[in-house]
């Protein structure tokens, strides 16, 4: 094995969220991409929900990349400090405004009418 990850879907309050854990690259196969790679492919499966991880402290910059922020204090777990960290919700796109066809052209000026 090289890379693994474990992808878990929650909801908490009700709400559909996903969790990231047991990130784990082969020591000889880090630093070169596996790692990215394999983030990548789980945060397409999350798609535009909210996922959370609890990394690693000197890997905090590596999620930061991906769009993740710090979201509480920092514990030990094992022995190991930690960072409880989340990737927010993507918002949804914008609505395009659409204007009534006889404004489509917007205002006309400049026009005289011949009685």
């Amino acid at each position: 094995m090289i890379c693994t990850l474990r992808l878990m879907e929650e909801y908490p309050g009700g709400e559909k969220a996903f969790r990231i854990g047991r990130l784990c690259t082969k020591r000889s196969a880090r630093g070169q991409g596996y790692t990215t790679r394999l983030l990548r492919a789980a945060l397409a499966e999350v798609g535009d929900y909210p996922c959370r991880i609890n990394a690693q402290a000197y890997l905090a910059e590596m999620y930061a990349q991906h769009g993740f922020v710090r979201d509480g204090d920092d514990f030990v777990e094992d022995g190991i400090p930690h960072v409880p960290m989340l990737k927010p919700a993507s918002p949804p796109p914008p609505r395009a405004v659409t204007r009534p066809a006889s404004s489509a052209r917007g205002p006309r000026t400049g026009v005289k009418v011949q009685p």
